[in-house]
């Protein structure tokens, strides 16, 4: 069950480390990831004690002995593009969570802290189709995303995901998601993508994207796909009959190369306290 709960405390310990003073939140947790049209010098502020170090003016010092510190202000919030893959490849997972559990808490988390550094969060959703919801930001925008994941019948009432439903779903058309893909590239907006990168997103397309600087690849990774000698293996569906299961090996089947591209989320450890802190 995708636990908002978890997703808050975790947010909430993050505040407390990267937000001690509302001076540091425009350039804090996201903003250092995630960049606008810059920086605007606002004014200066007596320091106190407290005051981030970083942002001292040592000229001022210089001049008047007597400690400033700079404050700005954002010249325009940023927008994000979140690209959300589902497909039956993240249904895998460990301890009871699947690998597209932990993508739909690491969303929710990417809209709160949105809201706290005025961003805003435009979805684009990878299930048997592309699907798209308006830049949103905070609990409106989390809320959002999870009634159309429940309209999708990837989640229930409850937020239980609907696995049967994710295995059903068929491949996206390749051509009207490369288009898509590269649409995104070519607005040069923030892009972050979630995904295990073995489904729908896959080899060059990764390289392709990851190259961009205004693009961030986050992998989320269970422990059976870092089994290089595969040495397990899983009934799936046939994909010529559906009616019929086929045992299929798994195993991290990406190219090197390719994996330098991505920022691994790995399951076994705190996937969301992981995300903060690549994200700060």
């Amino acid at each position: 069950m995708v636990n908002i709960n978890e997703v808050k405390k975790a947010l909430s310990k993050a505040q407390t480390k990267f937000f001690k003073k509302a001076n540091s939140y425009s350039v804090g947790m996201l903003k250092s990831k995630v960049r606008g049209t810059g920086l605007q010098f606002k004014e200066h502020q007596v320091y106190s004690h407290g005051d981030d170090v970083r942002f001292i003016d040592w000229k001022m010092l210089a001049k008047t002995s007597h400690p400033y510190i700079k404050t700005f202000e954002e010249e325009r919030n940023v927008e994000i593009i979140l690209v959300l893959e589902i497909s039956p490849t993240m249904l895998a997972g460990e301890k009871g969570i699947s690998k597209l559990q932990a993508a739909i808490e690491i969303a929710c988390m990417l809209y709160l802290m949105a809201d706290k550094s005025s961003d805003m969060v435009h979805l684009v959703m990878l299930t048997d189709k592309i699907i798209e919801l308006p830049k949103m930001r905070g609990e409106k925008g989390m809320r959002s995303m999870l009634e159309l994941l429940k309209k999708e019948r990837i989640l229930d009432d409850q937020l239980n995901i609907l696995y049967q439903n994710v295995i059903e779903n068929d491949e996206v058309d390749q051509r009207q998601l490369d288009f898509k893909l590269n649409k995104l590239l070519y607005k040069k907006k923030e892009v972050i993508i979630l995904s295990d990168f073995k489904g729908q997103i896959q080899g060059d397309a990764i390289t392709h994207l990851a190259k961009h600087s205004h693009v961030q690849c986050f992998r989320i990774i269970a422990k059976i796909d870092e089994s290089i000698s595969l040495p397990y293996s899983v009934f799936g569906q046939n994909k010529n009959n559906r009616s019929l299961f086929s045992r299929q090996n798994t195993g991290d089947e990406l190219d090197q190369k390719v994996l330098r591209h991505v920022t691994p989320i790995r399951m076994n450890l705190s996937y969301l306290d992981q995300f903060v802190r690549e994200m700060s």
